[in-house]
């Protein structure tokens, strides 16, 4: 199974890089970025290990750290719909 970002989720992970460097400096920025890309492979070889959260949007499941990565499956891959930050109000974001 194979992952792939909406363009939602795009805009979220490159805001956060470009926080990052300004905020840790650009190699830490990278190295979270890579953690992101990891935890969508995970979520993409094993896409039923996160709870289904219905009520943030239908089929929507999390996988968490210190950003929610919110995905939806759609046969045969899963869509990345948003990457926000646990501190965000996601519901009015998915």
């Amino acid at each position: 199974m194979a992952f792939r970002f909406s363009a939602q989720a795009a805009e979220d992970i490159y805001f956060i890089y470009e926080n990052g460097k300004r905020s840790f400096g650009e190699r830490a920025a990278e190295l979270y970025y890579l953690l992101f890309l990891d935890a969508a492979e995970l979520a993409s070889r094993h896409p039923l290990a996160a709870a289904i959260r219905d009520d943030i949007g239908e089929n929507v499941r999390v996988r968490y750290g210190s950003h929610a990565i919110f995905y939806q499956l759609d046969d045969p891959d899963i869509v990345i719909l948003r990457v926000l930050h646990q501190s965000q109000d996601w519901q009015d974001q998915i």
